[in-house]
């Protein structure tokens, strides 16, 4: 078992419609293994937040910044931020912001967005919330595979809509120290050696000492976030999780 995460705080950031329960079974196991495992559920995901619909992007990434001071702070640890699918915006503006918080990035099927990103602007005017996609859809955009019956049922029943505030927010970047955050990009439906694409290209090139140049594979079944798109068990070499999970 590697030690290199021993004294890290981990934050487990999950991507669009979900909460902090994606990562159980993940920050479980982190645990057993002494690592301090934090699952977050991001400002417009909490169910119980009345005001969800209208938080925005900037109320995430200063939610994230203020988890991960205290992170630091009660134990002067190193603070590792690991962000899954569309947590990529506001955790790109949280190491905008303050880069020296962060030890490490660690990108699960994700990646940096670049200045005056915006997830979905053709989004209809009007729209609110946008509910999860029907499994057969999601299956089309990411792969749902390892999960069974039980695992996509507790997935649509514990997702909560997407607030449009999120999807439809401007990314704003100002701080080239971020691109100096070190990365670890894990690729699971994303394949390994698939060059960024597009407006991505010169964002994922530049983030993390070549963010580009650090992408692995993790092919085999193992711990997996309910979406099935974190694999993280015996993927070989995957930046700072060491040889083996």
């Amino acid at each position: 078992m590697s030690h290199y995460l021993r004294e890290e705080a981990i934050l487990l950031v999950p991507g669009h419609w979900l909460g902090a329960w994606a990562w159980n079974e993940v920050a479980a196991v982190l645990r057993v293994l002494e690592h301090r495992a934090i699952p977050v559920t991001l400002p417009g995901l909490d169910p119980q937040d009345a005001d969800r619909a209208t938080r925005t992007l900037a109320e995430q990434a200063d939610a994230l910044i203020a988890l991960a001071r205290a992170a630091r702070d009660s134990s002067d640890r190193r603070v590792v931020i690991v962000g899954h699918s569309g947590a990529n915006a506001p955790i790109s503006m949280v190491l905008d912001a303050e880069p020296d918080l962060i030890d490490r990035v660690i990108w699960v099927d994700s990646g940096p967005v670049g200045n005056g990103h915006v997830f979905a602007p053709d989004l209809a005017e009007g729209t609110i919330e946008v509910p999860l996609p029907a499994v057969e859809v999601l299956g089309q955009q990411a792969s749902l595979a390892g999960l069974d019956s039980a695992a996509l049922d507790r997935f649509a029943r514990l997702a909560v809509p997407e607030p449009a505030t999120i999807l439809t927010g401007s990314v704003e970047l100002t701080n080239d120290n971020r691109n100096g955050v070190p990365t670890t990009i894990i690729c699971c439906s994303l394949p390994s050696g698939a060059a960024p694409r597009g407006a991505m290209r010169s964002s994922w090139a530049g983030a993390g000492r070549g963010a580009a140049s650090k992408r692995s594979a993790c092919d085999r079944p193992g711990l997996r976030t309910v979406t099935g798109w974190l694999r993280v068990k015996r993927c070989g070499r995957v930046g700072p999780f060491g040889r083996r999970l």
